[in-house]
């Protein structure tokens, strides 16, 4: 990973961010970037935390094989990382960088987001059509909000309480509400 120094723009120093980096995303305090590592070897899929201020890897995780979609809790206590080949979830402590459980979603873990309104993470399945609801206080998903296969991008409102996602196969865009979590509204669009 490049560290760019943005008031004058040029490269401050490189850190290693594992195998075949392909995602990057600051936790919301700022202490933790995690990245996600699309590996083709077993074993070596997951995440690698490297620490904001030193500049250092802080935790290298295998989670599972495949792209890794990650979403971290708004109070920064709990990260998700997706394991697009594995049908599953991964979720990590972050005060210990230690994995806690992993969940079954099945089919195409392809999105995910997380409501603070809810205080849960959200997962799509592309191919099963379906949204997985994961608290971190369980080990079995919380609820499964049934739409149609194809889903793909998706993130919650400002405020968390609706979530955006997106179906480019059915030209949609679904609209769930995290207090109930239950679809609430398709929205049609044109060309994807």
């Amino acid at each position: 990973v490049a560290v760019i120094d943005t008031e004058r723009f040029r490269a401050e120093a490189s850190v290693p961010a594992g195998s075949v980096p392909t995602r990057a995303v600051l936790q919301p305090d700022g202490r933790y970037l995690w990245i996600g590592n699309n590996a083709r070897e077993p074993g070596r899929g997951g995440v690698t935390v490297i620490d904001a201020d030193t500049l250092k890897v802080a935790a290298t995780l295998a989670t599972g094989a495949g792209h890794h979609e990650i979403v971290v809790s708004e109070d920064s206590r709990h990260a998700l990382a997706t394991n697009r080949d594995d049908g599953t979830a991964t979720l990590v402590d972050v005060r210990t960088l230690r994995r806690l459980r992993d969940y079954r979603i099945g089919g195409v873990p392809i999105a995910a987001a997380y409501s603070a309104v809810s205080k849960a993470f959200y997962v799509a399945d592309a191919r099963g059509g379906a949204i997985h609801v994961l608290r971190p206080d369980t080990d079995a998903a919380a609820a499964r909000i049934a739409l149609r296969p194809g889903l793909g991008p998706m993130r919650f409102t400002p405020d968390g309480r609706f979530l955006l996602g997106l179906n480019p196969s059915e030209d949609l865009v679904h609209v769930i509400d995290a207090a109930t979590n239950r679809a609430v509204h398709e929205l049609h669009v044109q060309g994807q």
